[in-house]
């Protein structure tokens, strides 16, 4: 599955990802409720019927707080440009083994985290793992 983050499905919304439907048609995409929540903050045209169809996706296992706390401490994102919503998207992605598709920068700067769970400590976080394959 490919978790999608709200810069890509901003961009799908204004026509401009047509890779998108690609992989929705494929059922290849799952959501994340906070992406939702960010769209839904916007602008969007048929706004209820957009917000209904992304509700009917696939959704993502999501980070507790205990998991995101482990992440900051042992990666600090601290000074990167990387928020809350960004950090959970990218902890999402690695507790479902999804790829992550993001177009923001720093996130994309943040990628060589992105197999954190493999080798860490926290057997809190290990054991929410379904196998010790990193995100891909």
């Amino acid at each position: 599955m490919i978790l999608v983050d709200t810069s890509i499905w901003i961009d799908y919304l204004r026509g401009a990802s047509r890779e998108l439907t690609t992989h929705l048609e494929a059922g290849q995409v799952a959501i994340h409720p906070w992406v939702i929540g960010e769209l839904a903050c916007g602008t969007l045209e048929n706004r209820q019927t957009v917000l209904s169809l992304m509700g009917t996706m696939p959704t993502v296992v999501m980070a507790d707080h205990q998991d995101m706390l482990t992440l900051i401490d042992t990666h600090q994102p601290i000074g990167r440009g990387i928020d809350y919503v960004d950090a959970h998207l990218i902890a999402s992605a690695l507790l479902n083994h999804s790829m992550f598709w993001t177009g923001a920068k720093p996130c994309a700067a943040w990628r060589s985290i992105w197999a954190w769970p493999r080798d860490s400590s926290s057997a809190r976080w290990q054991s929410r793992l379904r196998s010790d394959q990193p995100a891909q």
